[in-house]
């Protein structure tokens, strides 16, 4: 797979996929819940979303990516915060142990992909980023110095 032909919302996507997918499979192993596993299989979406066309071809997903990253996303962010809330008494307690450090970045990294994917929906479904300005007009050419 050629990564430099990805586009960097893609790349973020890919990215934020396999460490949700991770962060997951390891919050299973610290006794999280097997809740964590909707956690894992939404990482594994994006990344599939994310490498269909280049290296999956036969391999079809209803849907188009920016839906599937979005959805994918949406799913993650709101059962890892969720559990988060849920746990955050123990999280401020134990903040400097593994458990609750790799439990944080998959928050973080769930929150990114569904950014990532929202920004791909949007750019499918044709409204314009509203954080981008449109681009300024060219300067006017000087006028000829009379003489």
């Amino acid at each position: 797979m050629n990564f430099s032909a990805l586009s960097q919302n893609d790349r973020i996507a890919l990215v934020a996929g396999a460490v949700v997918a991770i962060a997951g499979l390891l919050s299973i192993y610290f006794d999280w819940g097997w809740v964590m596993l909707i956690s894992v299989f939404a990482g594994l979406l994006a990344v599939v979303a994310i490498v269909q066309p280049s290296m999956l071809g036969s391999l079809q997903i209803t849907g188009s990516k920016g839906a599937v990253l979005y959805v994918a996303g949406l799913g993650a962010a709101l059962l890892n915060v969720l559990r988060g809330v849920d746990a955050l008494e123990w999280l401020l307690d134990n903040l400097a142990t593994v458990d609750a450090l790799q439990f944080i970045a998959g928050i973080v990294a769930a929150i990114v992909l569904l950014y990532a994917g929202w920004v791909a929906y949007r750019g499918e479904s044709g409204m314009a980023p509203a954080m981008a300005p449109p681009p300024a007009p060219p300067p006017a050419p000087e006028p000829p110095a009379a003489g």
